[in-house]
């Protein structure tokens, strides 16, 4: 009999809170090409929120991308979920890439830019 190893999928790491209660974690397996990172993060609401086409989610993920010669990040594809921790029914999905934007300093976009990077933007 031969057994074959599955690859462990690594526990996400936590980048930091909001007065809200929003939960941000980044996931360990960061793609990084070139002067650019690429990588999926978790978010979970500390209060449901409803989508653009009217279902509640309470958590998100965001596959967000850092252009770390340039100090900017965007977003290119966000799922909207109806539970925590990204499981349970994807309530909306956007797979169009976000604007550009410069994250300022303090804040999670921040944070997350300076774990991709190594370099706060």
């Amino acid at each position: 009999m031969v057994l074959a190893a599955l690859p462990v999928q690594a526990e996400p790491i936590f980048i930091g809170s909001t007065k809200y209660g929003n939960k941000y974690f980044v996931e360990a397996n960061t793609k990084k090409t070139g002067n650019r990172s690429r990588v999926w993060i978790l978010v979970n609401l500390g209060e449901a929120q409803r989508a653009a086409n009217g279902g509640v989610y309470r958590s998100q993920r965001f596959f967000d991308e850092a252009d770390c010669e340039e100090g900017r990040m965007r977003a290119l594809n966000i799922i909207f979920y109806n539970e925590f921790d990204a499981v349970g029914e994807v309530v909306e999905e956007r797979r169009t890439p976000e604007e550009w934007f410069y994250p300022p300093p303090g804040t999670i976009s921040s944070s997350i830019f300076e774990y991709l990077c190594g370099k706060k933007p």
